[in-house]
């Protein structure tokens, strides 16, 4: 008994609360406050929800990557290979340095082989060695670097995350803890001068489209023809040919240097 633009609508809010409260659960839920922070859109349907979504959590600013809709595939070509290894030990924390070192080190060879495997040169491994420790009783854990002096370094961080801390506590050594990353060779991003506001040359027609105000003749613009400078004024929508960018009344998007398509969020 709704109208299809209704209906339509509806069905946006309803999968725009849902991405909401995913949203709050990785920021407000642990303190993170999300008006400090930049939205980042990935995915083919995350331009098409960003800025509605920025809206409703504070968010000042949204950024849209020219590659969104690839960006995990993108990043997962790009990024460094990273293997992490643990050994439960339950040592007492003025364990010889060297028992340690000589446990940490069957991880980093491991370590070490295995990104090998995955055609990386030595060369290009770096090994980081931890200990995940705590003060004997406690049921959590800080992880601390491995160094000559691990044991005063465990007091500060347990100072700063906490706000106390007990040198005269027994500490427990509980994990020793390994990462092996091996270094990648990304392309390198080149930025582009800035150019001219205007984006004429990417324009492609005016439709209507529905919002909470209302019907609204809106222009479409083609996402690749957008140079670096070229700036849009809310409503607008940015088409590409694996997403659509949607930019509500008082937003306002930029192209950056690298292409990066930034909105600022009306209210």
């Amino acid at each position: 008994g709704m109208e299809t633009a209704q209906v339509a609508m509806g069905i946006l809010q309803v999968a725009n609360a849902h991405m909401e409260r995913a949203l709050r659960v990785i920021s407000v839920e642990r303190g993170r406050d999300p008006r400090g922070f930049t939205l980042l859109s990935f995915g083919g349907a995350g331009s098409l929800h960003a800025a509605d979504l920025a809206r409703g959590l504070g968010i000042p600013k949204v950024l849209v990557p020219p590659l969104a809709s690839t960006l995990s595939a993108y990043g997962m070509l790009v990024a460094d290979v990273i293997k992490d290894y643990s050994r439960t030990v339950m040592l007492p924390g003025d364990s010889p340095q060297q028992i340690l070192s000589d446990q940490l080190e069957i991880l980093a060879q491991r370590g070490v082989a295995e990104v090998q495997g995955e055609g990386v040169p030595q060369a290009a491994i770096e090994i980081e060695r931890s200990l995940d420790m705590r003060y004997k009783g406690q049921s959590y854990e800080l992880n601390i670097p491995f160094s000559p002096d691990f044991i005063e370094r465990y007091h500060q961080q347990h100072q700063k995350t906490y706000g106390y801390a007990k040198p005269e506590e027994v500490i427990e050594i509980v994990n020793l803890r390994v990462r092996a990353i091996g270094r990648s060779n990304p392309p390198p991003l080149t930025p582009q001068p800035l150019g001219d506001p205007n984006p004429v040359q990417a324009f492609l027609e005016t439709r209507p489209v529905v919002f909470d105000q209302g019907s609204i003749p809106t222009p479409f613009y083609r996402a690749e023809a957008l140079q670096p400078g070229n700036s849009l004024q809310g409503p607008a929508v940015v088409v590409r040919s694996d997403t659509t960018i949607l930019l509500h009344p008082g937003d306002l998007a930029r192209v950056d240097e690298f292409h990066n398509i930034i909105i600022e969020v009306g209210i």
